[in-house]
């Protein structure tokens, strides 16, 4: 089993290692103000893939384009912010069948020009990952 001998010496005394843990909760405070209640609601439950992955209500993609009067502004999905902070993404489960209409009211309302599907995938007894245009 190989060793990450850059990590050990990162961590290789005490006080590197509280510092780096508190650098680590100063940088990951806010999350505690983000909230999950939009897709928590009841009528947006069946619009989530998994239960336990939900967008935050602060990022999330609100939709606009109603389609039809059953239609409602909730997509899981979420607004992720670029590395240069003036870029922003979007971030969204692959749509369900259910979902399909929303997904691309989503495209269409925020003009994406491309987008990727990042899966998982079993072969042979191993999970494999890939980029899919």
């Amino acid at each position: 089993q190989k060793t990450n001998n850059k990590g050990k010496q990162l961590l290789k005394n005490k006080d590197q290692r509280k510092s780096l843990m508190k650098m680590f909760r100063n940088q990951f405070t806010h999350l505690d103000l983000l909230t999950t209640e939009v897709g928590s609601l009841k009528e947006n439950a069946k619009k989530n893939r998994y239960k336990d992955i939900l967008p935050y209500d602060q990022t999330r993609v609100v939709l606009s384009l109603q389609t039809s009067g059953s239609d409602s502004d909730y997509i899981n999905a979420s607004f992720v912010q670029g590395a240069t902070g003036d870029c922003r993404y979007i971030a969204s489960q692959a749509p369900l069948s259910s979902t399909l209409t929303d997904f691309w009211r989503m495209i269409w309302q925020h003009k994406i020009k491309v987008s990727i599907l990042c899966r998982l995938w079993e072969d042979r007894s191993h999970l494999r990952s890939g980029l899919h245009p």
